[in-house]
């Protein structure tokens, strides 16, 4: 905050003004390439969050969340409304919570979604909302993404990227499942409490839990999917085509990546015996109707 003061019967706080469109209002004008970057933007973001000093001896992460899992199920146990797979998703609760042992804490933002950022003026991701700021283990910090890849798959998918910075553990998926489970479960007392018109909602997110993981037989969620990064990684390369005197220039480097992002023969084949042979050793040149035919054999064949 630019200003923080107290008086006897209330806390007051000045926030800076930021000019920006709602990202839930811009997603659908914008291409999943420019989606998936800002993603990128949002995990280095928080990379950096919880990167910043923190005494480990503040919170013992498994005691105080292990004692929240027990709540959230009692709750959603007297609830006058269930989930059709609320046992199922009990169960695996129950199933995995012995993940949470030797877990660390972070400074957490606390609400860290779409629903929370702007397309700032300059083209670059705004973060509002600190007001939920609090600290625990840096995974549950995902615990909302189910609001962010309902709007866009290809933002979350550049979000953990990004904030993995490419290598993300296997231990990362079944914690992301439970933390979002363990969510959902406890989401439908607090709607029957606070906002009886929010309770269809959450038996909408409740389903689609259940079909991102293929009803608890799998943790890797169903839009976190390597079709959908292929595509994006195909269309930075051709991005990246310079025009010259008459030919599209490729980067021998970026045909190399081509290769192994389409991981087929048919496209290694037809780089290899189709492409004219104008090249030095960093460049290949490409007529119109090569360039054409190779996008639409990459394309084709991911």
């Amino acid at each position: 905050p630019l200003d923080f003061w107290t008086d006897t019967s209330y806390v007051y706080s000045v926030f800076e003004w930021i000019d920006g469109q709602d990202m839930v209002d811009v997603a659908a004008v914008l291409s999943d390439q420019e989606l998936y970057d800002l993603g990128r933007q949002a995990g280095m973001f928080l990379r950096t969050l919880h990167s910043l000093p923190i005494d480990q001896a503040e919170r013992d992460w498994n005691t105080f969340y292990q004692a929240k899992i027990d709540k959230k199920i009692a709750a959603y146990q007297a609830s006058e409304h269930s989930y059709k797979s609320g046992q199922l998703m009990i169960d695996f609760v129950q199933a995995n919570r012995h993940l949470l042992s030797q877990r660390p804490i972070a400074y957490q933002h606390g609400d860290f979604h779409t629903g929370n950022f702007l397309l700032g003026e300059d083209g670059h991701l705004k973060i509002l909302d600190f007001d939920r700021q609090d600290m625990g283990d840096p995974w549950e910090e995902f615990n909302r993404i189910i609001f962010t890849a309902s709007l866009s798959s290809a933002f979350a998918c550049g979000q953990i990227d990004s904030y993995f910075e490419e290598n993300i553990p296997k231990e990362f998926w079944p914690l992301l499942a439970l933390y979002l489970t363990v969510n959902s479960l406890g989401a439908l007392s607090w709607a029957e409490r606070e906002d009886p018109a929010q309770i269809p909602l959450m038996k909408e997110q409740a389903d689609l839990l259940g079909h991102w993981f293929g009803d608890y037989k799998k943790v890797m969620p169903t839009w976190y999917s390597k079709m959908n990064k292929k595509n994006i990684d195909v269309q930075n390369i051709f991005k990246n085509v310079i025009y010259n005197d008459g030919y599209f220039i490729i980067k021998i480097q970026d045909l190399i990546r081509l290769t192994k992002t389409t991981n087929t023969l048919h496209t290694i084949n037809y780089i290899d015996e189709k492409l004219t042979k104008i090249a030095n050793t960093n460049f290949k040149y490409l007529k119109e109707n090569e360039l054409n035919e190779l996008e639409s054999v990459s394309t084709r064949f991911i």
